[in-house]
């Protein structure tokens, strides 16, 4: 599988992660670390910029970040990284 293969996610699934004000990862849910392909104390304490795909611009992070420090929730279409590809 390449980087850029596209993996979905079931209907009523919620990809979540949180993150410090540094973007540093804090809490990920089974959803986030399945479509990652990572376990979950590879995942925390690591900056989220792990997960961004080569191909997300770094904008779109950054509007991500904003959200969350504004404690909003941020919605939108994310191209991220698979840690291991299966």
């Amino acid at each position: 599988m390449s980087i850029n293969t596209e993996k979905f996610v079931q209907e009523n699934d919620f990809l979540v992660s949180k993150t410090d004000t540094k973007g540093i990862i804090t809490y990920c849910n089974q959803a986030f670390i399945k479509i990652v392909g990572a376990k979950e104390s590879e995942l925390l304490g690591k900056n989220h910029n792990i997960v961004r795909h080569p191909n997300m611009p770094k904008i779109v992070f950054k509007l991500l970040l904003k959200t969350a420090v504004l404690m909003a929730v941020f919605t939108g279409c994310l191209q991220i990284l698979r840690l291991r590809l299966m």
